[in-house]
């Protein structure tokens, strides 16, 4: 959203928008560290097995 978009919009909007993209970086963040784990799992077992 480019700034003189949200230069239109009141501020109850423009804080309710705040929101929904900060919950969309924070939910994004939250399945890239559940994959990153996951990932870890998967590794960590292969390398247990081929000892």
């Amino acid at each position: 959203m480019k700034f003189f978009e949200l230069r239109l919009l009141n501020k109850k909007q423009l804080r309710n928008g705040l929101i929904m993209y900060n919950y969309t970086v924070y939910v994004k963040r939250l399945n890239d560290n559940f994959k990153k784990q996951e990932h870890t799992k998967i590794v960590d077992s292969t390398i247990s097995n081929a000892k």
